[in-house]
């Protein structure tokens, strides 16, 4: 896991802080440009960090299997298989 996000995790993870993935802007481009809740660009900006389910559920305090459940959505909505295309679309399309 990356130093930087080791520390916020594990502050996150002892109360002293909330984690806040990513930047509004990137967040709102996603949504406008691919029609992805919120919640779905949060996701798919950690994915794009490298970040296994079971991290990304920590950060954003829900399961790993509602992660996976998001992913699965997501890779239907885009017409994806993997991790790594879905990040490919979402970065490199405009729809």
């Amino acid at each position: 896991m990356n130093s930087g996000y080791k520390k916020e995790f594990n502050n996150r993870a002892r109360g002293r802080e909330r984690f806040s993935p990513g930047t509004e802007s990137l967040s709102t481009t996603l949504v406008h440009d691919h029609d992805l809740s919120p919640r779905e660009c949060e996701i798919v900006r950690l994915v794009a960090k490298g970040l296994p389910n079971k991290t990304i559920a920590a950060i954003l305090d829900i399961s790993p299997y509602t992660v996976q459940t998001y992913l699965r959505r997501m890779f239907d909505k885009k017409q994806v298989r993997t991790r790594a295309a879905l990040v490919a679309v979402v970065i490199t399309t405009r729809e």
